[in-house]
């Protein structure tokens, strides 16, 4: 494995509205000349991992620079906020004290992310899913060809593509290793029964099958956003209490609203009106239920097309 310096930020240009040592830590990253250099960095890097690790990297000044984050206390280093970058990311409204260094300016390029043993989950029914054309996430990556995956981590490189639909796939989804992705009766499960059964207590199904989240990113990676903070778990509920992204900047400084309050009654309703299956009593479905529950994504798919676009009227 290729070695390289890894430099720090020494230079600290923050707005006074963030600039205070509570609130940041010296910056890492790696300078290269040529994306197959970054790609080497990245490798470097990853094995360097501590704790939830990724890397940003952007395009700058003829060279690119591939940013260390690691020892991360979540994913919100992967968002630009008002604070830190302006009235444009007013959707963004403060920037919080718990993640120390900011996005770094530049053309964003490549977002690499340590997963422990994703090579192995993205082979399993669930990892293969959530990464096809079918995938409730698609437009965080646009297609599977788009993200390469090593051992332990993967990278991002469509950078058109969705910043808080990546980090639903992160979280959500299960890409990041969390409890969402645990197997519900092991891969005797099609994917589309377990995202039904478990994923519907937090998503209305028809956003899920239909593949249409609320849209709250304001931009792709491409066009200069990062991930919306601000409900970003709430994106395949039926709607959200704002009336657009334009209310994202009356926010409180000091906390995020709540979503509206949420149930999985309307999945619940329709299994029982139109399969007849009271769902509240399955906890391990048998391979007839799981056809039952395969035949109900489509069902909701069809019915996609009813949803508007998830913000309060």
């Amino acid at each position: 494995m290729k070695t390289f310096i890894i430099e720090e930020v020494t230079d600290w240009k923050w707005k006074d509205e963030v600039k205070s040592p509570n609130v940041w830590r010296k910056d890492e990253f790696v300078r290269t000349k040529t994306k197959k250099g970054v790609l080497a960095a990245i490798e470097f890097l990853m094995s360097k991992a501590k704790g939830l690790t990724y890397t940003i990297t952007v395009f700058r000044d003829n060279e690119y620079f591939t940013y260390f984050r690691h020892s991360m206390p979540c994913l919100g280093g992967l968002v630009k906020y008002r604070d830190s970058h302006g009235e444009r990311y007013k959707n963004n409204p403060y920037f919080p004290r718990d993640i120390y260094v900011a996005f770094p300016e530049g053309e964003i390029t490549y977002i690499g992310m340590y997963r422990e043993g994703i090579k192995d989950f993205v082979k399993t029914p669930y990892g293969e899913f959530i990464l096809s054309e079918e995938s409730p996430w698609i437009s965080a990556f646009g297609d599977k060809k788009t993200i390469t995956i090593k051992d332990n981590y993967f990278i991002l490189k469509n950078m058109k593509s969705d910043p808080t639909v990546f980090y639903s796939l992160m979280r959500f989804g299960g890409m990041n290793g969390s409890v969402y992705d645990m197997g519900m009766g092991g891969e005797s499960i099609h994917p589309k029964a377990q995202i039904l059964l478990q994923k519907t207590s937090q998503g209305d199904p028809r956003r899920l099958a239909g593949q249409c989240p609320i849209k709250t990113s304001a931009g792709s990676w491409e066009e200069g956003f990062g991930y919306t903070r601000p409900r970003n778990e709430s994106i395949f509920k039926t709607e959200l209490p704002d009336k657009s992204l334009e209310n994202f900047d009356d926010f409180p400084t000091n906390a995020y609203p709540n979503t509206f309050p949420f149930t999985n009654e309307y999945f619940a309703l329709e299994m029982k009106n139109v399969f007849d299956v009271d769902i509240k009593n399955i906890q391990n479905p048998d391979e007839k239920m799981c056809e039952i529950l395969v035949k109900a994504w489509d069902h909701f798919k069809n019915e996609s097309v009813k949803l508007g676009d998830g913000f309060a009227k």
